[in-house]
C-alpha cells in the first residue's frame, strides 16, 4: 500500500470512528489533514530560529549590495530595461508586502485552526486589526534604503474593491501597520494596492508607473512575480528552462532577492492548485491528491 493510500485509508477510518460513536457528546471536529499541509510550514515561519536568520540574511545581502545598485547603471525592473532616461532618475526600491515586510503567519495559523480556506470575508479582519509584525531585517533594510536617499514603494497584491479615489479600508489599516511597525513611508501613495486603478492588476503596470519618475535599483519579495513580469516566471517555472531570460536571472542576488516562503506562493500553479472554498471536502481532496502525486519520492526495493 502506498503512503497516500495509507494516508487517506487512515482519514476514512477516522471519519466512520467519529460517525459512529453514540451514547457520548461528540467533540468538536479537529481540523482538516487538508489544512494540517501547511501547519509545519507557519510553525517553521513563526518558531524556528533558521527562518529569522535566513530572513534577516537576506535583508543584510541586499544592504551590503545597495551601494552598488545604487551608483552602477542598470535597473532591476525588466518593465525598464531599454527606457531612455532612466539613468537620470532618482533611485528607488521596490518591496513586496505580505511575507515580505509584513508577516501573516497569524492569519494562517487562523486558517489551519478554524479548517478555513483563504476567503476576503476572513482576510480583511486581518488586515483591518493592523497587528502583523514585521518580517525580521525588512525595517533595517528599507531604512537603509531610504537613508540611502532611495523612494521605498511597497507594491502588494493586497485588494483595493473600488478604484482610487474611493476609499480603501484595507490600504489605510496597511499604512497604518506599516507606520506602527516603523517603515519609512513618504506618501500613501507609495503604497500601491492592486485594484485602485482599472489596470492594476499584475504587477507589472504598477512597476511601469514607478519606473516614469525613479530608476527601480532593487526589489525584494517572497515570490518571483513580485521580481519579474509573470511570462518571464511562467517560461522560468517550465523544466528546461535554466538558460531562459539569462540577463534577468542573473540579477538575482545582485538587484533582486528572495524570501522563503514554504506556507504559499506562485509555486502552487506547476502543481494544478485550484481556490477551494471553505468546507468543500471534494475541492480539498483532489488538490491534495495532486499535491502527493507531485511528490518525487524514493521507493526502496524489497529483497
Amino acid at each position: 500500500m502506498t503512503q497516500a493510500r495509507v494516508f487517506f485509508t487512515a482519514l476514512s477510518l477516522i471519519a466512520i470512528t467519529a460517525c459512529t460513536a453514540t451514547g457520548e457528546k461528540t467533540p468538536p471536529p479537529a481540523p482538516s489533514v487538508e489544512r494540517h499541509e501547511g501547519l509545519h510550514a507557519v510553525l517553521w515561519m513563526q518558531r524556528s530560529l533558521e527562518f529569522r536568520v535566513a530572513a534577516q540574511q537576506i535583508y543584510r545581502d541586499a544592504m551590503s549590495k545597495l551601494p552598488a545598485a545604487l551608483t552602477k547603471p542598470g535597473t532591476a525592473a525588466a518593465e525598464q530595461e531599454g527606457q531612455a532616461n532612466q539613468a537620470s532618475l532618482p533611485p528607488a526600491v521596490v518591496v513586496d508586502i505580505d511575507e515580505t515586510v509584513l508577516d501573516n503567519s497569524p492569519y494562517q495559523a487562523w486558517r489551519i485552526k478554524n479548517d478555513s480556506e483563504f476567503e476576503p470575508a476572513n482576510w480583511r479582519p486581518w488586515v483591518r486589526s493592523s497587528q502583523a509584525a514585521a518580517i525580521p531585517g525588512a525595517v533595517e533594510f528599507t531604512r537603509v534604503a531610504s537613508e540611502a536617499g532611495a523612494r521605498v514603494f511597497y507594491v502588494s497584491n493586497r485588494d483595493c474593491p473600488k478604484v482610487a479615489p474611493a476609499p480603501c479600508e484595507d490600504k489605510d489599516a496597511t499604512v497604518a501597520d506599516l507606520k506602527r511597525n516603523g517603515f519609512p513611508l513618504v506618501d500613501a501613495a507609495d503604497v500601491m494596492f492592486r485594484g485602485e486603478r482599472e489596470d492594476w492588476n499584475g504587477k507589472e503596470a504598477r512597476r511601469a508607473e514607478i519606473a516614469k519618475r525613479y530608476r527601480i535599483v532593487m526589489m525584494v519579495g517572497d515570490d518571483m512575480r513580485d521580481l519579474l513580469p509573470s511570462k518571464m516566471v511562467d517560461d522560468l517555472r517550465k523544466p528546461g528552462s535554466e538558460g531562459m531570460h539569462a540577463a534577468h536571472v542573473a540579477k538575482i542576488g545582485v538587484r533582486l532577492f528572495v524570501l522563503p516562503n514554504p506556507a504559499y506562493g506562485g509555486w502552487d500553479d506547476l502543481i494544478g492548485a485550484e481556490r477551494c472554498k471553505s468546507g468543500d471536502r471534494d475541492c480539498t481532496a483532489r488538490v491534495l491528491k495532486r499535491k502527493y502525486d507531485a511528490l518525487k519520492t524514493f521507493e526502496p526495493k524489497t529483497r
